[in-house]
């Protein structure tokens, strides 16, 4: 679901809002914002009436709007304000983010604010509303022309991108993962933990589903290591119709594989159909997930959060804290894989 222009007028008026302290900041007419983020000015008037009713800014007539002073009170004066970035940036929202970027934001005292593109696809407009707005950007898997990233880096604004490409210019600072290192890691715990026939479980449209490339390599090594390895992925909803109506095909997998925002719906559906983790079937997420959902069980977990906080926290130190511009920033993503109670270790099964 794409975002309504006026939300992303309405975030970028509140960051100029939180940076303002406790002295009244003029902001952009009508017309600028409008040319800007290349919308109507009744858009531009929708956001800005949204905020002077929420009391963040205040109308002066024939004078111009303000923020509001004894709103902030100048408690977020010194905030430095982080950007976060996700693909084209069209729809953005906090469940895309890597919980590991926000908690490297927040552990090191700045504010984190999600960034949403404007219509115009312009690059240009792109660097014009960054500027002035935050101290730093945070970008997050890019869906975009390197143009984008080449003119961001010549505005002077701090860029980290989280991706899996390493074959980006020398001078964008970069955290960088491989599907291929994570599939390895992947199927050599599974093979270690004697499980070599799993079922990945996804929310997608079983039309529209794409499968991940770290699913691939994870198949790839399987059948390497185990001749008779099965990796395959099933639609949420055509699962809920295999626990109710064909328990024979389920019990040919040994352990289901989901992402952590999928686990609510697949646990539910294995309580209603009296299946046991791990004693019926064992259980594995691709992030942390509340114990809550396995009867009080810890999970077991793949984890590239800590491994992306570690590495935001200290891009964020040399390159806003120390504003150190000198020194390349290139790392490499770690997956670890985080031991639980909801794996039933198998014996070793080999070629």
């Amino acid at each position: 679901m794409a975002i309504p222009e006026y939300m992303k007028i309405r975030q970028y008026l509140y960051n100029i809002f939180l940076k303002s302290g406790s002295k009244p900041e003029k902001i952009p007419s009508e017309s600028m914002l409008s040319k800007k983020f290349g919308v109507s000015r009744i858009t531009v008037r929708t956001a800005i009436k949204g905020l002077v009713d929420d009391n963040f800014l205040v109308s002066r007539q024939g004078v111009g709007t303000f923020t509001n002073p004894d709103l902030n009170g100048g408690i977020l004066k010194n905030s430095k304000i982080i950007g976060i970035w996700v693909a084209n940036g069209k729809h953005v929202t906090i469940k895309t983010v890597n919980t590991g970027i926000i908690n490297a934001v927040e552990q090191s005292g700045m504010a984190a604010e999600l960034i949403f593109s404007p219509e115009s696809n312009s690059p240009e407009q792109m660097v014009e509303i960054l500027k002035n707005n935050v101290s730093g950007l945070v970008w997050q898997n890019p869906d975009l022309s390197n143009e984008y990233m080449n003119k961001i880096y010549a505005s002077g604004i701090p860029l980290l991108i989280i991706d899996n490409k390493n074959a980006l210019p020398e001078y964008i600072d970069q955290a960088c993962y491989s599907y291929s290192s994570r599939g390895k890691i992947l199927a050599k715990y599974l093979h270690e933990q004697g499980h070599s026939r799993v079922l990945f479980i996804h929310c997608a449209d079983k039309n529209r589903f794409v499968e991940s490339k770290t699913l691939t390599h994870c198949r790839q090594r399987l059948e390497k290591l185990v001749s008779t390895a099965k990796l395959d992925c099933i639609s949420l909803t055509d699962f809920a119709a295999m626990v109710e109506n064909d328990r024979k095909s389920l019990k040919e997998y040994s352990l289901i594989y989901t992402l952590s925002e999928t686990v609510a719906p697949v646990t539910d559906i294995l309580k209603e159909g009296k299946i046991r983790i791990p004693e019926d079937i064992s259980y594995l997420t691709y992030g942390h997930t509340n114990r809550f959902f396995f009867g009080g069980k810890e999970p077991n977990y793949i984890d590239d959060t800590t491994s992306i906080c570690n590495n935001v926290i200290e891009w964020l130190d040399l390159r806003i804290n120390r504003q150190n511009t000198e020194e390349r920033f290139f790392r490499k993503i770690t997956n670890y894989i985080i031991d639980g109670q909801t794996i039933d270790k198998k014996a070793l099964v080999s070629q």
